[in-house]
């Protein structure tokens, strides 16, 4: 059994040193590519368990159009271990099927207050349906009913609930994860999509450090970088404001450079095989500076020279916050865990003209206790 932290809305709300408290909802598509060159990539034999090589994330594929890719917060995700059975199924259904395990939680809320049934259970993934059928005895058409099993290529998202807060005492941001569900879309006589719907929410453990995924009892394991928006986060607890909180960890990484682990780079994932930049004491200690070249034309020669400028970036500037999390099952515990890795605020970055050039992450805090393992070590 992995220990676990017993992190819960009620003693984040009762602690002290947790100035500022958020809940938030993300939709998540965790899938393999659909292109079958790209899955012939995919699985990778290592002590006879079944790891996948790193991929970017799937909607750049082409598998979701632009407007429904703008309501997904993942940014990016890898693959870290993978059965050779569950290659062509969702990570939404691999979840939805893990529920029909007699020791699985399952709940029909995300509260987590009304659970299924045993019975309930074992029919989640099953629908009622009739057909035509000849009775031999009197040659005769009449209905019966028949139970089908539910199309797991209609699992293709699931909806995952956070805590993200601030301790003060540790200057440092944390998101947890509380429940999880496998959304189901459902779909009419034409193919046209009707709707979609979560299909029950089960619990998510957090680890009081990382796994190692290359234990047998680990089925799958998916390292993933989810960003929160800010003016979409339920404040629950606001003893200081977000952005005194951004404000505090910038102070104290300042003053206490060896204390945080920092990295630098446009999508490091510490967990991947992407390869983040760590930053020095003295990187730290200018952590809020940044410097530009302004061009300025000599006024003797009309000379056209570069000129090294400094700014002091500003917290007000940060829009969202992201957190890069390593998803684990345990097939033994019949449980769900998540970690985050690392946080990072992201900034949004603007040209002389105050237009918008980008939004890229500021830094990568190391927020875990434990090694983190990469794909093929």
């Amino acid at each position: 059994m992995h220990a676990q932290k017993t992190v819960t809305k009620e003693s984040l709300l009762n602690n002290k040193d947790i100035t500022w408290v958020g809940e938030y909802e993300v939709t998540i598509p965790f899938n393999l590519p659909t292109n079958k060159s790209l899955l012939s990539q995919v699985v990778l034999n290592f002590e006879k368990n079944y790891y996948a090589s790193t991929l970017n994330k799937e909607f750049n594929s082409g598998h979701f159009n632009e407007t429904l890719k703008k309501t997904f917060d993942l940014d990016s995700f890898s693959i870290l271990k993978l059965k050779e059975m569950d290659i062509f199924y969702s990570f939404s259904y691999l979840l939805a099927n893990s529920v029909r395990s007699k020791n699985a939680l399952a709940y029909w809320d995300p509260n987590l207050k009304t659970q299924l049934s045993p019975e309930e259970k074992s029919k989640i993934l099953k629908y009622r349906d009739t057909i035509q059928v000849i009775d031999p005895d009197n040659y005769e058409e009449r209905e019966e009913i028949i139970w089908k099993e539910k199309n797991p290529n209609n699992f293709i998202l699931t909806k995952a609930k956070f805590l993200v807060y601030f301790d003060a005492a540790n200057a440092k941001f944390n998101a947890i994860c509380t429940t999880i569900a496998p959304v189901l879309d459902y779909y009419d006589a034409k193919s046209n999509l009707i709707k979609s719907e979560p299909l029950f929410w089960i619990p998510v453990y957090t680890p009081d450090t990382t796994l190692n995924y290359y234990n047998q009892d680990i089925n799958y394991a998916i390292n993933s970088s989810i960003s929160f928006n800010l003016k979409k986060l339920n404040e629950l607890k606001k003893i200081d404001s977000l952005r005194s909180g951004f404000d505090k960890l910038l102070q104290n990484i300042k003053a206490n450079p060896t204390k945080f682990e920092l990295y630098r780079g446009i999508s490091s994932r510490l967990g991947s095989n992407f390869s983040p930049t760590q930053l020095n004491n003295n990187e730290k200690e200018i952590i809020d500076m940044r410097y530009d070249t302004v061009w300025i034309a000599n006024p003797e020669s009309f000379e056209i020279i570069g000129k090294y400028v400094s700014h002091t970036d500003d917290s007000e500037d940060v829009k969202s916050m992201g957190f890069e999390i390593n998803w684990y099952f345990d097939s033994k515990e019949q449980k769900l865990y998540a970690l985050s890795l690392s946080f990072a605020p992201f900034k949004e970055y603007f040209d002389d003209n105050g237009n918008l050039k980008h939004i890229a992450p500021w830094f990568y805090q190391k927020i875990c206790k434990g090694k983190i393992y990469k794909p093929g070590e």
